[in-house]
């Protein structure tokens, strides 16, 4: 990653100046680039994404995949078969 600093701006006394810079722009390999950036054309907030998945969010997603499979075979179970046992 490489990034340059451009558009400093003087901030302080003449004795004591402190500078910072308003704009920061970066660029990136094809190897480096994991975040997508996520823009509000309304209100102009933004965030980055990162596209990879972890070993933990496999693992969690997983586990609630079972649950919600189970969940639902257990109320299918527990209200279809009554319905149809009475009908004979």
């Amino acid at each position: 990653m490489n990034c340059d600093f451009t558009d400093p701006i003087k901030l302080g006394t003449e004795k004591m100046p402190d500078w910072e810079y308003s704009k920061m722009g970066c660029i990136f390999t094809e190897q480096e680039i994991s975040s997508e950036l996520i823009e509000n054309s309304t209100t102009g907030a933004e965030f980055y994404l990162d596209k990879r998945v972890s070993y933990g969010e496999v693992l969690v997603l997983t586990f609630l995949m079972i649950f919600l499979v189970f969940g639902i075979l257990k109320f299918l179970t527990d209200f279809l078969i009554p319905k149809f046992s009475k009908k004979k």
